[in-house]
């Protein structure tokens, strides 16, 4: 383990490693910037860990090339990923020690979390409770050295602000006595507001949004409602019959004088909906037999909105929502109703349970990271996307 400074890379590396980028890159200029048909398309995927890893529920930041996670001791840890081959520095993912005594994912249903909004690196996640302070969200900043700081106390499940946000904030479950509520605040700062919502997800709108996307029961259906930022009044974008069980909130060029809303519909469907209309403008399903849809992130490329998920063979009741049972797929789609597009990634002679799908966009080609678990441990694999990124 080396010291608390952001250099993770030996010096006798870094000519080797700059010389390969400028050949890569070379070679990305050349490659087309249209994904191949999804015809042509073969499915793989890699080990980007390695074998003998544990790395439950990584996040990975394409602009800094980093992954943040943390292991089942409540240690929080920073790695480096080679923007040519995706692969994990070092491949076990314990290249930097930035904390310890971490909230089990099991209990705060998830992990570290990046936060944007500012060239400040900067990640947030939860503190176990201990004699003298509850269960606490707190943030690590870079300036020279890492340093941490606490946020929140008897607050857990934090999420920070997009990739395009123009200030540093984090969303986070707080503890209250008569019903959920979820706080958001400023980086640093002491002002908190927060709202009494019915279950605890909840996620900033990317691109740039200064509202974030919750989880609420209305007349006894889980609806998608929206809450600003600043004065903390609500809309309800959902208010059809079925059940929404995760969603996103990003501009899409598809819906350009709009906000676009993709939410999971009974575990089955992905239904867009339209942010100011409050109304369902697409929705479709994934090609394939297994019977539960898990997770939602979204990626642009060229032009291009593309949802990836998780395909399951089914689920079960746990204390974070519907855990995943059996074995399971990895899959693009896109949003356009005018022209469908469905790719699976991962590869299909690998029979088993992957989860937590992220989307890596620094190298010459979009990949997409995932879990893999293994002999009851969790491995990172990389799938080929056929999305080149040369131009």
């Amino acid at each position: 383990m080396e010291e608390a400074t952001w250099t993770t890379e030996s010096g006798r590396n870094i000519l080797v490693r700059i010389l390969l980028i400028l050949e890569m890159t070379m070679l990305a200029l050349l490659l087309p910037t249209m994904n191949s048909s999804p015809s042509d398309f073969v499915p793989d995927d890699q080990l980007a860990s390695s074998e003998f890893a544990d790395i439950p529920d990584p996040e990975f930041n394409s602009r800094l090339n980093r992954m943040v996670w943390q292991d089942r001791e409540g240690n929080l840890w920073l790695a480096s990923l080679d923007p040519i081959s995706g692969e994990i520095i070092p491949s076990d993912g314990k290249a930097l020690l930035l904390s310890t005594k971490l909230a089990p994912i099991s209990s705060t249903c998830n992990g570290p979390e990046w936060v944007y909004g500012s060239i400040i690196p900067t990640v947030v996640y939860s503190l176990a409770p201990t004699n003298v302070s509850p269960i606490s969200v707190a943030v690590s900043t870079y300036s020279g050295r890492w340093k941490e700081t606490l946020e929140s106390r008897a607050a857990w499940r934090p999420m920070g602000s997009s990739a395009d946000s123009n200030d540093r904030k984090i969303l986070f479950a707080k503890y209250n006595p008569t019903g959920n509520l979820i706080a958001w605040k400023r980086v640093v700062d002491d002002v908190e507001q927060s709202i009494k919502l019915s279950t605890t997800f909840a996620r900033w709108a990317q691109d740039g949004g200064d509202f974030f996307i919750a989880l609420h029961t209305i007349e006894e259906v889980q609806q998608v409602v929206a809450v600003h930022a600043t004065d903390g009044s609500l809309i309800a974008i959902t208010l059809d019959s079925e059940n929404k069980t995760t969603a996103i909130a990003w501009r899409a060029q598809e819906y350009p004088e709009d906000w676009t809303i993709a939410a999971l519909t009974e575990l089955n469907t992905i239904a867009i909906f339209s942010f100011f209309n409050q109304k369902r403008v697409h929705e479709f399903t994934i090609p394939t037999a297994k019977a539960t849809l898990l997770s939602l992130e979204v990626f642009v490329h060229a032009g291009n909105s593309y949802l990836v998920t998780s395909a399951v063979d089914g689920t079960e009741p746990g204390i974070c929502g519907a855990m995943p049972l059996g074995t399971s797929e990895i899959w693009i789609a896109g949003i356009n109703p005018n022209a469908p597009f469905f790719r699976r990634v991962d590869s299909p002679a690998r029979s088993t349970l992957k989860t937590e799908p992220e989307i890596y966009t620094r190298g010459p080609e979009t990949l997409i990271y995932f879990n893999e678990l293994i002999n009851d441990k969790y491995t990172v694999r990389k799938a080929r996307t056929g999305f080149f990124n040369g131009n």
